[in-house]
């Protein structure tokens, strides 16, 4: 079998852009100084927050108190980013270490999200308009979309899967890229990845943990041959009671093949916009 065993996937702690981007959507703005030297910067010199650096600990403490910790896994892996580095280095302690992955740093958010959120939307209007109509497949101006941080992923896990067979991976990166390790250990269609985007329920919190085995969690002589055939559960270290699905362990489906009924069921959210009873020389004339 050549894949890792597991695969967890943990979020960074609260980062101060996290602060003002979050209060941009409130009535209640964070001060305009720190929005000013936030905007400042660039994605990957953002620090944790005060909250941050606790939620780091908490999720250390959370490892503890379920038995496994950091230095257990055979390989740590950390996005380069200040805040994912940051929050490595509270998770890990002295006893671990990490090795830098390029693979896995945040999704680009370009001249898009380099900007405060009103400005944003009145400097690029098209560019919110499609992300309302695919939030799959739309690039930000001088960024990624979620379809090619999909690609990205696809490349570390591929690397996982030829130098890594039967570990332990732990890796700290961004809500973005774990958004997108969904889509692709899960196997999603485009259409089911937009449907998840949209439950607040699900959606991955600071240090928040995304954990795939091949392993039968209730059985340890079921192993499967993939990831994708293996279990997930997600865990909310910071507020366990509202991890996503209870934060219990959920049977993965594997590869999925398509009947034309199927298909035909998958396909008719988009009607056809010119009439079916035209013969083809018609429609292409």
């Amino acid at each position: 079998m050549s894949m890792p065993m597991e695969v967890v996937l943990m979020r960074h702690g609260q980062s101060e852009a996290n602060v003002v981007q979050s209060a941009e959507k409130t009535d209640n703005p964070a001060p305009f100084e720190l929005s000013q030297q936030v905007y400042a910067r660039h994605d990957f010199e953002q620090r944790l927050a005060p909250k941050g650096l606790a939620q780091a600990a908490g999720a250390r403490a959370w490892l503890e108190a379920n038995g496994t910790l950091p230095e257990d896994f055979d390989e740590c892996y950390v996005s380069p980013l200040y805040r994912t580095l940051e929050t490595a280095q509270i998770l890990g302690g002295a006893a671990c270490l990490w090795l830098p992955e390029p693979k896995i740093v945040e999704r680009e958010w370009g001249l898009f999200g380099a900007l405060p959120l009103e400005e944003r939307e009145a400097r690029f209007p098209d560019t919110k308009r499609m992300q309302e109509l695919s939030s799959f497949y739309t690039r930000y101006d001088g960024g990624e979309s979620v379809h090619e941080v999909t690609l990205r992923f696809r490349q570390f896990l591929d690397t996982l899967s030829r130098e890594k067979t039967d570990q332990r991976i732990l890796a700290v990166t961004h809500g973005e890229l774990m958004w997108a390790a969904r889509f692709v250990i899960e196997r999603m269609l485009p259409q089911e990845w937009q449907a998840m985007d949209e439950e607040k329920a699900l959606r991955i919190g600071n240090c928040c943990l995304l954990w795939y085995t091949r392993q039968n969690p209730e059985d340890p002589d079921d192993i499967r041959e993939s990831l994708s055939d293996g279990w997930r559960r997600m865990i909310d270290t910071a507020q366990p009671e509202r991890s996503p699905y209870g934060g219990e362990w959920q049977k993965l489906s594997g590869k999925r093949r398509f009947s034309a009924g199927q298909i035909a069921g998958l396909i008719q959210d988009s009607p056809p916009l010119l009439r079916r009873d035209l013969a083809i020389e018609e429609i292409a004339g």
